[in-house]
C-alpha cells in the first residue's frame, strides 16, 4: 500500500499547477483530489484552500 499524500507534497503540487496548468483544469484536479482516500486530511485542506484562493465556486 502506498503512503497517503502529505500536506507538504500537496503544497508543492499546488504551486506547480498554479504556474503551468489552466485554471479550469487545476480546479477540476483539486476537487477530485479532495474526494480521494489517498490524501491526509491536511493535504485535502491544502487543496480546499487552493480552490478558495483560486476563486472556485
Amino acid at each position: 500500500m502506498f503512503p497517503k499524500m502529505t500536506a507538504e507534497t500537496a503544497r508543492e503540487n499546488v504551486k506547480a499547477m498554479m504556474a503551468e496548468t489552466p485554471k479550469n483544469a487545476r480546479q477540476f484536479v483539486w476537487k477530485e483530489a479532495i474526494k480521494s482516500d489517498r490524501l491526509t486530511e491536511e493535504a485535502k485542506e491544502v487543496y480546499r484552500q487552493a480552490l478558495k484562493d483560486d476563486g472556485a465556486k
